[in-house]
């Protein structure tokens, strides 16, 4: 349990000084080309969660999306702020899920100058959920996630245009964690893939 606080809402704002600090220092000429950024999307997401009980309730499907803002801090190295939310419903019926989050983001693109649209997606924060039957299921699972929330993903970005800045697609897979903490045994995973888009303001 120790562990995980450690790594929950403290660590976020820790890392996100830390990483505003290193934004700050950077000269203009070593910032990222691509300068800040909002983008936003949505997809199908398959689920698994845990109740209040830590019972299995079966998988869930259902749909979600993701607003980002944020920066271009140095070249292929992105720092920004997403909301995360989703929801479905489980299987025959079983039960509803939905939940969201604030995560502090960061994305690197690890060949910028031979592979520029393939982006890697990570973040860390806090989130909250609500696992509840439907239509008075007599299974009864019924679960309130929260704590610390986790993503990690990938995005291809389909640029409309020659230079670094502008608008893209951006098609993407990522997985969302947020798992029982704190004495609480509900839990949700969820896995989402979608078609976002993205506007970068370039330097």
């Amino acid at each position: 349990m120790t562990a995980r606080r450690a790594l929950g809402p403290g660590s976020l704002g820790v890392s996100a000084l830390l990483a505003l600090t290193a934004t700050a220092a950077a000269a203009p000429e070593d910032r990222g080309p691509r300068g800040w950024y909002v983008g936003a999307g949505g997809g199908v997401i398959l689920g698994q969660a845990s109740d209040a009980e830590g019972r299995d309730p079966g998988s869930f499907l259902g749909s979600g999306g993701r607003l980002r803002v944020g920066d271009e801090a140095l070249p292929g190295f992105g720092i920004g702020l997403a909301f995360y939310g989703g929801g479905g419903t489980g299987e025959n019926d079983a039960y509803a899920a939905n939940f969201g989050g604030l995560l502090l983001e960061l994305s690197w693109r690890p060949l910028p100058e031979r592979v520029p649209s393939l982006l890697f997606v990570g973040g860390t924060g806090v989130g909250g959920g609500v696992i509840e039957p439907v239509d008075d299921d007599e299974r009864d699972y019924e679960g309130t996630p929260g704590g610390a929330f986790y993503s990690l993903g990938v995005t291809w970005e389909i640029p409309f245009g020659d230079g670094p800045d502008g608008f893209a697609l951006a098609p993407a897979i990522h997985a969302d964690f947020m798992p029982s903490q704190g004495g609480n045994e509900a839990g949700l995973t969820a896995f989402m893939v979608g078609l976002g888009t993205v506007w970068y303001g370039g330097r």
